[in-house]
């Protein structure tokens, strides 16, 4: 007999936090990011892959404190599979990269997408490819590039942090940052603001 047992979390979901369509200052979007990016590092150490970040996965508690939840979907990257019997894609497609869309085996990588959609929706108040129905939506996310973040908000948000979204959201996912490299490169230019 199997049981689960979660800690009590008094918090929020952050998709109640940074609603659809409102911006958050990129200070608070780092703070947010920089702890879900050590996070993550924690589950890929542990050879694990989330496969289901987004804002209604992380829970912010009443001292700021970021934890990651429901990992209902996630497996070992060793025992990921295309898709599932029926042929459907688990997870949330607005926060999927590509070759998850695409059914092809899913690395740690794709959490790093995830959080970087995550991150990038928070600082222009929009989801990239989310327009239209699911078929413009899945063509969109497979084939086209995502506009760089610095088109939305120019030099409100410094540069290195801007480069480092638009890595995270890049197609070929040999080209994404680990997650280690997200959280260090949080820390190392001066971006944690906690």
């Amino acid at each position: 007999r199997l049981v689960i047992v979660e800690e009590f979390l008094d918090g929020a979901p952050l998709d109640e936090i940074a609603l659809e369509g409102a911006r958050l200052p990129w200070q608070q979007v780092v703070s947010l990011g920089s702890q879900i990016a050590n996070g993550l590092v924690a589950v890929h150490k542990a050879h694990i892959v989330h496969r289901d970040l987004k804002p209604g996965n992380t829970i912010l508690l009443g001292d700021g404190t970021v934890k990651i939840v429901d990992f209902g979907l996630a497996k070992a990257p060793d025992d990921m599979t295309r898709m599932t019997e029926t042929g459907a894609i688990l997870g949330t497609p607005l926060y999927m990269p590509p070759e998850q869309l695409l059914g092809t085996k899913t690395s740690a990588s794709a959490d790093c997408f995830a959080l970087g959609i995550m991150l990038y929706s928070m600082l222009t108040g929009e989801i990239p490819h989310d327009g239209g129905n699911l078929t413009d939506f899945l063509a969109q996310r497979t084939t086209q590039p995502i506009t760089p973040i610095k088109e939305f908000l120019g030099d409100e948000l410094p540069a290195k942090l801007a480069k480092l979204l638009d890595k995270s959201l890049r197609k070929d996912e040999s080209l994404r940052p680990k997650a280690n490299e997200m959280a260090n490169n949080f820390t190392a230019n001066g971006f944690q603001i906690l």
